[in-house]
């Protein structure tokens, strides 16, 4: 794992967007922080992202919606996926779309730092 890696984060939990920066940068990471899922993929294609963080559920655009549009645009960007409400439906729904991975919110640091890891 490069200790360049770098992760864009989609939330539009503000607190949750704060905690896996945090998080991901006191370890190394370079960490692009976004609120919606219209910023997340303009930023995507204008960067080199080696992962994304998405949350399933955001309004206007949701994470399922990135997620499509991110599979079509940018094919080998992983994704790893979050979410309040994870169910076994909900991660075979975003395996489906293409996720990489799926944590089920509030996250531990220990959490998410091993699913970073083993997706990158």
């Amino acid at each position: 794992m490069p200790s360049a890696a770098s992760i864009i984060i989609v939330d539009d939990n503000s607190q949750i967007l704060g905690f896996f920066k945090r998080v991901l940068e006191n370890h190394g990471y370079s960490v692009t922080a976004l609120n919606s899922g219209a910023k997340a993929l303009s930023a995507a294609q204008a960067g080199a992202f080696n992962l994304m963080i998405l949350d399933l559920s955001m309004p206007e655009m949701d994470g399922f919606e990135v997620l499509k549009s991110v599979r079509s645009l940018l094919p080998d960007l992983k994704v790893l996926v979050v979410s309040g409400l994870m169910d076994g439906s909900l991660v075979s729904a975003a395996e489906l779309y293409g996720a990489a991975g799926a944590l089920a919110k509030p996250v531990r640091p220990k959490v998410l730092l091993e699913a970073v890891h083993r997706l990158l």
